[in-house]
């Protein structure tokens, strides 16, 4: 069984999803519910639902809210031995969400994260090669991202990009990544460029070793140095939310590189994850 190593965020994540049209600077009738979400957690259970073994190094505190969290991971074999606890603020992840279940907004609370520093990371005492792959998303902070590139014999590094700010942190460390997961929004902040497709060929040209750019309603789109592939995107019934679908777009990749599928296979693996999330809600 291959063993994964995720670097990332968890969290509370609060969903107020609204029962029509979305009006701004207006109170919603429509439904609040909580979960346990955050990047980092969302790939590692995606991952362990394909049977892989997973430990996730993160923060989690010493509170209600951590006690759920942790019961979370417990539940769906996650490996928590690396987890930080503490005394730390509560991480929480607030979505606004229209009738469509597309989001409107959102604000992210994650500065526990910044526990996670290359002084507790090297006490763990990691060792690259007993694992098969490293993932990390852009929570953590720019200094931990580093600790992480230079880990000592270290795998393959696959990174999620997570929004058009925190996705900035990777730019010292693109010829480091061989595998990178964005949404188009972040594509353009992180190159400067005018379209995904100008993007994915800049980041390609800066070392990246295969590029996921996720379009929404336009489907995919994935390449290395040899090829670029645009998948459009797969039919959709009914949205109920498109909060993780991009993680488990990424942990469908993950898995395609792990197993040596093609890219349009590992495309088409990523978007067929997606779009049960999505389904599901």
């Amino acid at each position: 069984m291959e063993k994964i190593l995720i670097f990332g965020g968890v969290n509370t994540d609060i969903l107020a999803k609204s029962e029509d049209s979305f009006m701004l600077k207006d109170s919603n009738v429509g439904v609040v519910r909580s979960l346990v979400g955050g990047v980092g957690r969302n790939i590692a259970v995606s991952l362990t639902r394909l049977g892989y073994e997973v430990d996730l190094v993160t923060v989690v505190p010493a509170s209600p809210f951590g006690e759920m969290i942790m019961a979370d991971l417990a539940s769906r074999h996650v490996g928590t031995g690396l987890v930080r606890r503490g005394d730390f603020s509560d991480s929480i992840y607030v979505a606004l969400e229209d009738y469509r279940g597309e989001m409107v907004g959102a604000v992210n609370h994650m500065k526990n994260l910044e526990a996670l520093d290359p002084e507790y990371l090297k006490s763990l005492s990691l060792k690259g090669k007993d694992y098969d792959l490293l993932v990390c998303d852009t929570n953590i902070t720019q200094e931990a991202l580093a600790w992480v590139v230079a880990l000592a014999d270290r795998p393959c590094l696959a990174l999620e990009g997570v929004s058009n700010h925190k996705v900035l942190k990777a730019k010292p460390f693109l010829s480091h990544i061989d595998l990178l997961k964005i949404n188009e929004g972040e594509a353009l902040s992180l190159t400067g460029c005018d379209t995904p497709e100008e993007a994915l060929k800049s980041l390609i040209r800066q070392g990246v070793g295969e590029v996921h750019i996720t379009l929404g309603p336009r489907g995919a789109l994935g390449g290395d140095v040899r090829h670029i592939l645009h998948s459009p995107a797969l039919p959709l019934k009914a949205i109920q939310s498109v909060n993780q679908a991009g993680d488990n777009y990424f942990a469908g990749v993950i898995h395609g590189i792990l197993k040596g599928l093609t890219l349009e296979e590992k495309i088409l693996h990523g978007q067929t994850l997606a779009v049960k999330r999505m389904m599901e809600g």
